[in-house]
């Protein structure tokens, strides 16, 4: 390269502007019917890489709050892979990086409600792939 040829920075893991732009809202919730056939289970997938995300228990149930889907195995449950939402209005906000989150009923019985907030970057999610190993799936 000579002088005056600068590689323009794309978004990605290593590229720190990425997160210091970053910001853009994505807000979502469910309906958590814990006597459903998926047991429970929401995954939320994000558009993007969020620099991060709150979760609020918006109904009458405890919530668990995970990485992977509880529903492969039980590691989730029986290692602790997981934030628990006890009551209505409880929150948790996590400043990590990812792009999918679980929420699932404690119990199987009752409903309840999830929203979440998401602050997204502009890192593509094939930049992260997908989050496994000890504290999230063993």
């Amino acid at each position: 390269m000579g002088y005056g040829d600068y590689a323009i920075p794309r978004p990605g893991l290593g590229n720190v502007g990425s997160y210091q732009i970053s910001g853009q809202p994505w807000l979502s919730g469910s309906y958590i019917d814990a006597t459903a056939a998926g047991n429970g289970e929401v995954c939320f997938e994000f558009p993007s890489v969020c620099r991060s995300f709150t979760v609020t228990n918006a109904g009458s149930i405890p919530l668990l709050v995970h990485f992977d889907s509880r529903l492969a195995g039980m590691a989730v449950i029986n290692h602790y892979h997981y934030s628990l939402l006890t009551n209505l209005g409880d929150s948790w906000t996590y400043a990590v990086k990812a792009t999918r989150v679980y929420v699932s009923a404690e119990t199987n019985i009752g409903a309840g409600r999830c929203l979440i907030a998401t602050e997204l970057t502009s890192i593509e999610k094939k930049e992260l792939g997908i989050l496994s190993g000890s504290g999230i799936n063993d």
